[in-house]
């Protein structure tokens, strides 16, 4: 399955304008409902016992919305020529519903993730984890205010009434849909008792160091974990990007 979509995504990056044309839009339909009848078949059967497996599922559907091997190079480790360059071509053209229906995938990374058992959140799993975070990055890039920060703009009651959870368990709400389709809303993910909402990257990408860091509650964390805590570390610094601006840090190299 991962395969498939890994194929779709390699023809589609291939064309100066990836993320349109009928053909690549069918395909993708069709990899959707695969990838449906994928959960129904095996990941929801085994999500209790083993989480890990609707944690790789949850990340095939990611990438079929976000190129997500050019989102490291987006923000910023092979430098800002390259940031722009991969901005111009292929993020500037993602459909605004697949932002949004990535970053939903990426928050249920985030919560599968906090099921994995301790100890047991690395190899791919853990990238898997580094990739949500990117995303979720990439979309508060994307969708950042041109002026003050959108924070600023909220009501108390907007919040209270707009707010909802893309880290949420369950099927997918009402409040989501109209988020995915029209972008309606105000996302956020679970933080004990006040939101991490997206556009607050520094406290997002906390909630990623902690689930890290709570996975390893008595032994030493190892070398791919150190490097993706301190890889989300520099993604909670990195300011937004607009249009034509590149990100003013590096991630670490790996």
């Amino acid at each position: 399955m991962s395969l498939m979509v890994a194929d779709c995504n390699r023809t589609r990056h291939s064309l100066q304008r990836p993320w349109t044309g009928l053909l690549f839009q069918s395909w993708q339909r069709e990899l959707e409902q695969e990838l449906d009848q994928f959960n129904i078949a095996i990941v929801e059967p085994l999500h209790g016992s083993v989480p890990a497996v609707s944690l790789i599922h949850q990340a095939a559907c990611l990438s079929l919305y976000l190129p997500l091997g050019k989102l490291e190079r987006y923000a910023g480790k092979e430098g800002e020529k390259r940031s722009a360059d991969v901005y111009e071509l292929f993020i500037q053209h993602i459909n605004p519903s697949h932002l949004r229906q990535a970053a939903w995938h990426a928050g249920q990374i985030l919560r599968i993730a906090r099921c994995i058992p301790p100890g047991l959140l690395t190899g791919f799993c853990a990238t898997c984890l580094y990739f949500a975070a990117l995303a979720l990055w990439t979309y508060s890039t994307v969708t950042a205010p041109e002026e003050s920060s959108g924070r600023e703009l909220r009501t108390e009651s907007a919040l209270q009434h707009d707010t909802f959870f893309l880290d949420g368990e369950g099927s997918p709400s009402g409040a989501l849909r109209r988020f995915v389709i029209s972008g309606q809303g105000i996302p956020a993910l679970s933080s004990g008792s006040s939101p991490a909402y997206l556009d607050n990257q520094a406290a997002v990408m906390r909630l990623f160091q902690q689930v890290l860091r709570s996975n390893y509650p008595s032994q030493a964390i190892p070398q791919q974990a150190q490097t993706l805590y301190h890889a989300f570390s520099a993604l909670g610094s990195i300011r937004r990007v607009k249009e034509c601006e590149v990100p003013s840090k590096k991630l670490p190299p790996e």
